[in-house]
């Protein structure tokens, strides 16, 4: 039954990694009108870490489900964990972007 909650948890972390996604691609919108005055590396850099960051943060928490799982401990904490992680990974790479994209 531990087991069953870790995997849903993991389930959604994938959900809000998709969600998270989501949001930095609309608050990167914001490149479109900005010419010369963005910073075009640090947008990119943004970009690169959430789609990564997201991605190895799954893949570690799945890990720890497993492992927890194996050493009978409660599995529900990586994910937890996990969905909190992307949630500050999204804050970060959205002021990257803000910072990247400046308006008038």
């Amino acid at each position: 039954m531990d087991l069953v909650m870790g995997v849903a948890l993991l389930l959604l972390q994938a959900a809000a990694s998709w969600v998270s996604l989501y949001v930095f691609i609309l608050q990167a919108l914001s490149i479109a009108g900005c010419g010369d005055r963005c910073d075009y590396a640090l947008a990119d850099a943004s970009h690169r870490t959430q789609l990564w960051g997201s991605l190895l943060l799954l893949i570690a928490a799945a890990v720890a489900v497993v492992w927890l799982w194996l050493c009978r401990k409660p599995t529900w904490r990586a994910p937890v964990i996990g969905i909190g992680a992307v949630v500050l990974l999204t804050i970060a790479t959205c002021i990257g972007m803000d910072i990247a994209t400046p308006t008038l």
